[in-house]
């Protein structure tokens, strides 16, 4: 048993040093000392007075740890986002699945809704960062039966990734680049899956829609470059807000992902 746990942690700390400790994949220029475009946080921020709050926030912060699985007994403060740690992006593996860009079927809730506020986290062992944006509700063209929405409701959703703000003033960044975070003040069709432990909507994908038009949030890396398991949502790009949103209502009552945009 204890060679097999061994082996274990031989196995699992080159991956973990592959997605935490290499340099930056892309380098681009950035406003400083944070980028607008990413939710910061500080880097010890005080939890809820509130005791329920609390409790969800403690939830939320767990769920975003490194090692999840106790019996690697592997040290997470190893890989802790403290003073010497770099901004990192990361991209999809190369032997991910293609993911369906009209995610209708996976999705719990499908809302139209403008981001009014974001900012970011650390999770539990200050390993990782993650970024929450309150959401307010102008359209539901998927609804929760258990848990259901109502036009004019406020929402908060997440997404991993966020910028950290170390007391020396040093911001450390996290995101996986085809994975960008919506901006606020903008409006999106937001594809969401209810988590009913931490109370919020991790977001699968989204569309921003810009002048009556559709800008997939997914899917580019860099400098126009798309990464192969998300180039589906790129075929929507530029349809009409009514238009997309037909095909989102096609698919919903069909129950599919849909993948290539069809005309």
């Amino acid at each position: 048993m204890l060679r097999q746990r061994n082996m274990k942690q031989i196995l699992l700390l080159p991956i973990i040093l592959i997605l935490f400790l290499i340099p930056c994949l892309a380098q681009v220029d950035l406003p400083k000392p944070f980028d607008p475009e990413l939710p910061f946080a500080d880097y010890s921020p005080q939890l809820p007075a509130n005791p329920q709050e609390r409790l969800i926030r403690e939830k939320r912060n767990r769920r975003h740890n490194l090692l999840k699985q106790k019996e690697w007994n592997i040290d997470p403060k190893r890989f802790e986002i403290g003073e010497l740690s770099q901004t990192t992006y990361g991209i999809l593996h190369t032997h991910a699945r293609p993911e369906p860009a009209i995610p209708a079927a996976s999705s719990g809730v499908i809302v139209v809704g403008e981001v009014s506020s974001a900012k970011a986290f650390l999770s539990e062992d200050r390993t990782g960062i993650y970024s929450e944006f309150d959401i307010n509700i102008n359209k539901i063209l998927k609804n929760d039966s258990e848990k259901p929405l109502f036009i004019g409701n406020r929402i908060t959703i997440s997404r991993s990734g966020g910028a950290v703000r170390l007391p020396s003033g040093k911001v450390v960044k996290r995101l996986m680049l085809p994975r960008p975070m919506p901006r606020v003040g903008s409006k999106y069709v937001f594809f969401l899956k209810y988590s009913a432990e931490t109370e919020d909507y991790p977001l699968i994908t989204a569309y921003e829609i810009r002048e009556e038009k559709i800008v997939p949030l997914d899917g580019t890396i860099f400098n126009g470059v798309v990464q192969r398991e998300l180039k589906s949502h790129q075929t929507y790009k530029g349809l009409s807000e009514t238009e997309f949103l037909n095909y989102v209502q096609k698919a919903i009552n069909a129950n599919s992902n849909v993948f290539d945009y069809v005309k």
